[in-house]
């Protein structure tokens, strides 16, 4: 099961600036949330069964590695369709999720299918997206289901995450200088 990593116009570039409703609270939730924080952000859709396996993969690593990245997920949804919490909750997952109804967030980031995880520095910065093979579509939605990251792509993408510093922390005192 082959995943590509794109390295494509958006890799290098700050991801698109958006505010989604959170699934389970209706609040604003987007990327002022994830500012500082290394982040997946995963775009996925109901009854892609990739994409649950790619969620809960997801889970699985955010619980190991909760201080170091933050877990975005944003549902591909249709305008009036609710945000498929029975899922989330089925599969346990717990890390933040927002349904993007009106698909323009998608958009902004490029989406081609899903599951597509997308990996951010702290500074919002596109440091990697993935995809894996086609395995289906999404009539309805217009969607490519890709298979989801194999375990040890998933792995080497946080390695990579949590060691890629943020333009802030190149500012940083490093606490060895003294004072002027």
């Amino acid at each position: 099961m082959a995943t590509t990593h794109y390295e494509d116009a958006r890799v290098g570039f700050r991801a698109p600036t958006f505010s989604l409703p959170e699934a389970e609270s209706g609040r604003p939730y987007g990327s002022a949330d994830l500012r500082g924080t290394p982040s997946i952000v995963v775009f996925w859709s109901p009854g892609c069964v990739p994409c649950i396996e790619e969620l809960r993969a997801l889970q699985q690593a955010w619980e190991e590695h909760r201080q170091a990245f933050a877990v975005l997920g944003i549902q591909i949804g249709t305008v009036g369709e609710p945000p498929d919490l029975a899922l989330l909750r089925d599969s346990a997952i717990t890390f933040p999720n927002v349904l993007d109804r009106s698909g323009v967030v998608a958009g902004s980031f490029g989406l081609m299918g899903v599951p597509e995880s997308h990996f951010l520095d702290a500074d919002l910065r596109v440091i990697a997206v993935d995809r894996g093979t086609p395995v289906g579509v999404d009539h309805r939605r217009g969607l490519v289901h890709w298979s989801p990251i194999p375990p040890d792509v998933l792995d080497r993408r946080i390695a990579a995450l949590v060691a890629t510093p943020s333009k802030h922390d190149e500012t940083k005192p490093t606490g060895n200088s003294s004072p002027p």
